[in-house]
This record gives structure tokens, C-alpha cells and sequence, in this order.
């Protein structure tokens, strides 16, 4: 599947202003957050708690010449702090599993400004 397709609905919600301070949780292989922040312009902060997603956005970022437009964060969604403009979030809904997604819902809702758009994709994919 193309990252186009994959990344599809959480597009036109990244697809800000310069000024727009997007929120990623779960970066995963940090395609969403080169889009927002190259080709919209956006200041993204992404988080992921896998070490090597980190890593690989960090790096992809320094490459792209990306690093002051975005901050990748080590840390839990739970731990996340602050408003952002728009909040997209990429296949987390199975990760986080059913017993946590109020938590998990909560955690989208407290870091979203009012009437931010906001996208919570799953995966297209059956397990």
C-alpha cells in the first residue's frame, strides 16, 4: 500500500498553514510528519514510544533539513502536554487496544485547542 493511501484522511488534516502547530501520536516511519512539515510548511511535534521510530525520524528529519520545524518526542501518548492547531493519529486506536481508548481519547481531546481538526485513522489492515 502506498504511504498515500495509508496516511489518506490524516492528509487533509496535516495539510495546514505555516503557522499550524500540528500534533502526531504515533510517529511510525515519520512520513506524515515529512509531509505536514515540508510540504505545508507546519510546525509538527510527533511522538512515538518505539526507540527505533524515534531514531528514524530524527534522522529523516536532519536529512530533509527539518530539525527546527519539528520535535520528535520520545514519550507515551499519556505524557503528552500542550494545544496544537491539528492532531493526527495513524493506526494507534489498535495499538492502544479497547480497554485504554478512553484514556486514549481523553489524551486526543486535552491536547487538541477548540475546534481542532483531528484525525484518528486505524489501520486498513484485518489482523
Amino acid at each position: 500500500m502506498s504511504p498515500g493511501r495509508r496516511l489518506g484522511p490524516g492528509l487533509p488534516v496535516a495539510a495546514g498553514r505555516g503557522s499550524d502547530g500540528v500534533l502526531e501520536i504515533s510517529t511510525g516511519w515519520s512520513g506524515l510528519t515529512l509531509y505536514a512539515a515540508q510540504s505545508r510548511g507546519c510546525r509538527v511535534t510527533t511522538a512515538t514510544i518505539s526507540r527505533r521510530q524515534y531514531e528514524l525520524a530524527r534522522h529523516r528529519l536532519a536529512v530533509a533539513g527539518l530539525s527546527e520545524r519539528v520535535e520528535v518526542w520520545l514519550t507515551d501518548y499519556r505524557d503528552l502536554a500542550g494545544q496544537y492547531d491539528k492532531l493526527v493519529s495513524i493506526e494507534m486506536v489498535e495499538a492502544v487496544g479497547a480497554d485504554h481508548l478512553t484514556t486514549y481519547f481523553a489524551s486526543v481531546a486535552a491536547c487538541s485547542s477548540p475546534k481542532a481538526p483531528c484525525c484518528c485513522k486505524p489501520s486498513p489492515f484485518a489482523d
